[in-house]
């Protein structure tokens, strides 16, 4: 494998990342019974890589805060998870 320049190899570990915190979902969707500590274990890997992407300037946090903001609106008009009742929740 050629060698890559730093922000090369976090953009592909990231991907990487992203792909396996998509595979646990999907299982998790599949089999409930078996738990969520795969889903907390590449979510925790993927906010990794997510610190080390702010640490290396290719983001930044306030960049970040804003999107959530955009996200937060798109998923009141579009999903219901702004809705939930407290004894809807898992």
């Amino acid at each position: 494998m050629n060698k890559l320049n730093i922000k090369d190899e976090l953009l592909v570990i990231m991907a990487e990342e992203a792909g396996e915190v998509t595979q646990e979902c999907m299982k998790l969707v599949r089999f409930p019974e078996n738990g969520t500590q795969k889903l907390t274990d590449e979510l925790g890997d993927m906010l990794c890589m997510i610190y080390l992407a702010v640490d290396n300037d290719l983001i930044s946090w306030g960049a970040l805060t804003d999107r959530v903001k955009v996200k937060e609106h798109k998923l009141k008009i579009w999903s219901k998870l702004f809705d939930i009742d407290s004894s809807e929740q898992p």
